[in-house]
Formats: C-alpha cells, structure tokens, sequence
C-alpha cells in the first residue's frame, strides 16, 4: 500500500515560480520513494494575487490552497494550524511543513534523510539541522533556551528554528491542538517544548541548506518577543527552572573574555555594556536582554531600534559571543519567580508582541478552517 504524505508549505513573500519549482522538485522526490503526495500551500497574505494563486494552481497538480481569512499577522504557525487539521482529514499519517525559500542543494538526498529518520527511526518528530546556515535565533536564543533549561535536549536538537518541521500528523496535531501553541513565532518553540512535554521522540537531521536572509533588528526583535513569550510562559519552566540553577553553579566564576560579567551584574549594567557594543554585540540586546527584562517585568520601556538594512552582524563575531548571550539571560533570570513570570507572559502587551490572544486562538482552535 502506498505510502501518504501532506507536503506542505506557508507562502507569504516567496516568489511564485520558486514556490512550484520546489513543490515539483520535492513532489518528484517523494514519488521516487513510494509516497502519495497531498501539496498543500498556506497563503498567508490576507490579500490575495490572483495572478500568483492561478499560476500555482496551473504548475503543482492537485494542490490544496487554504485561505488566510483573519488579518492578523505573523500567522506562520496559524498557517502551521491549518495545514495539519487538514493533514488529518486527509488520513495522511506523515506531515512535512517546509519553507519553499530553502535554497537546497539536492532535493531527493533531503526528502529521503527526513523521512527515513521519522520512519525508519520509529521517531514522532524531526527537526531539521540547518548548520551553518543558522542565523540571530538559533544563535542566541536557541542556544540560549536549551542550555538553561533544556540541557537534556542539547545533543538532540542542533537548531530549534529551522523554519519547517516533519513528523507524523496525529502528534503535530496534539501539538497545535494544545491552548500553549502560539499563532505567532512563538509556535516555532512551541513545536519543541510541546513535543518534549508530552514525551515525543524527537530527532534532528543535518540538512545542506543555503538560506541567507537579513531583515532588519527592529524587525526580527518582534520574533525575540513573541519566542521569549512562549519559552517563559510555558509551565514546564517551573520545573526546568532547576537547570537553570545548576548552569549557575556550574558557572558561578564565571568570567568570559573581555566582557566583565560577574553574579552581582544587574540588567541595567548589561544592557548598558552592550548599548555601547558593536552591531553584533548589540544582537545580544534584541535578541536576549531587552526581551527577557521585558517579559519578567524587569524593564518597562523599550528603546528605539535602528532599522539598518545592512549586514545587522557579523556571524563568527555572533557565534563567539553565544556563551556570553546565554550567561546574561542567566543573570536576568536567576532570581526571578518563574509562576510570576508565568502570570505576565500570559497577559502582557507591548509593541514587539503580535496582536494574538488565547481568545482569538482558542475559537480559531476550535473551529479551524479547511
């Protein structure tokens, strides 16, 4: 009996002719390996381009295009949703979600890795390995987020922002069912955290991947915000919060080159060290300090950002300062109440957090579209 599988994508700015050429190119792979392929495809932009749907519809056969019909936005993960609710109706046992911007150097060797991992592996979910291909997120929370409190995952998950997820449809279903699932970035730790709670085998498949993009600080500390808010609000940190204070006595000396860095450096001290660093120094701001202090009510207002086009960082300058990032968001969380932290990440507002609510989710949640 052949083998079924949802391939699907979240289309909002890719081009349309790079959007069918990887559905062929991944349809052609699968087929290659036995499977029957369902292509579904996300739009995400609330207005629609004819032009660009037709020509979908033209080039992939028997594509399944679902609508965005709510005008609220980053809606990646809504779009994450709604594929795998109809995953489920399609009775497709396997569910890939994969950026169509992949600059993938060989389609077939990729398909055939992920799939053999979750099949053959007798894993639930796999979260792809982009490498040298990982930028800010996995970088400095990623990292940040497994060595604090996911130490146990550390070996398992190499990048836990890698734009796509592949794993059987009836655990990602549990997953974006759950009232903890975030619409907004937030769903990409979502993915991980709701996985390992509920005890799922996950895995990690090195992927050679291409996939350079820059956008602006401004613009990516909205991603910080909204992951930062699904990392801490999560329950489980009651619980892992004990990782957290063995990485401080594992650390408590703790002087990491020239950054003058001690158990007694308060949030005011750090944020000023890195205001006055260079523009990847100044990643640990966005990315780590300026989130964290936010969200355990530590800092109340946020500064202006620079919204520079230009290169935001150096990357092996980024990469050496990622044991540093990972010890100041240690100090701006070590003393901090973490059902307190709970409480605020589930009420709280600000200009960095999308306009998503449990309220909007849970009736979208209930009724999800076709």
């Amino acid at each position: 009996m052949q083998k079924r599988i949802v391939w699907g994508t979240c289309w909002f700015n890719e081009p349309v002719d790079m959007l069918v050429e990887f559905f062929n190119s991944s349809i052609k792979s699968l087929n290659l390996m036995g499977f029957e392929v369902i292509p579904i495809v996300f739009h995400a932009k609330y207005e629609q381009n004819h032009n660009d749907i037709n020509f979908v519809k033209e080039n992939i056969k028997d594509i399944i295009i679902i609508y965005n019909k709510i005008n609220i936005f980053p809606n990646k993960n809504y779009g994450v949703a709604l594929i795998t609710n109809k995953a489920m109706k399609c009775n497709s046992p396997y569910l890939a979600i994969v950026d169509s911007d992949w600059n993938i150097k060989e389609n077939y060797s990729f398909v055939k890795r992920m799939l053999d991992a979750l099949i053959n592996g007798n894993k639930d979910i796999i979260i792809p390995n982009i490498g040298d291909s990982s930028g800010r997120s996995n970088i400095l929370i990623g990292k940040t987020v497994l060595t604090l409190f996911y130490p146990d995952y550390r070996e398992i998950i190499e990048t836990a922002f890698p734009g796509s997820v592949i794993g059987l449809t009836s655990k990602l279903y549990n997953i974006i069912s759950s009232p903890y699932y975030h619409f907004d970035w937030g769903g990409e730790w979502d993915i991980i955290s709701l996985a390992i709670h509920n005890k799922m085998n996950i895995d990690s498949v090195l992927v050679d991947v291409k996939n350079i993009r820059h956008r602006n600080n401004k613009s990516k500390m909205n991603d910080s915000f909204q992951i930062w808010r699904a990392i801490l609000g999560n329950n489980d940190m009651i619980k892992r919060s004990k990782y957290l204070k063995e990485y401080g006595l594992n650390n408590r000396n703790n002087i990491i080159s020239k950054y003058p860095l001690s158990e007694d450096t308060t949030i005011d001290e750090l944020i000023y060290l890195f205001e006055n660093g260079n523009k990847t120094e100044r990643q640990v701001l966005y990315m780590i300090l300026y989130p964290i202090a936010f969200l355990t009510g530590k800092l109340k207002e946020i500064p202006i950002i620079e919204t520079s086009n230009g290169d935001p960082y150096d990357k092996e300058e980024l990469k050496k300062i990622s044991d540093v990032a990972i010890y100041c968001a240690y100090l701006v969380l070590k003393d901090c109440d973490f059902s307190r932290v709970i409480e605020i990440c589930n009420s709280i507002k600000g200009d960095y957090l999308s306009e998503w609510n449990i309220e909007i989710q849970n009736q979208l949640l209930n009724n999800l579209e076709d």
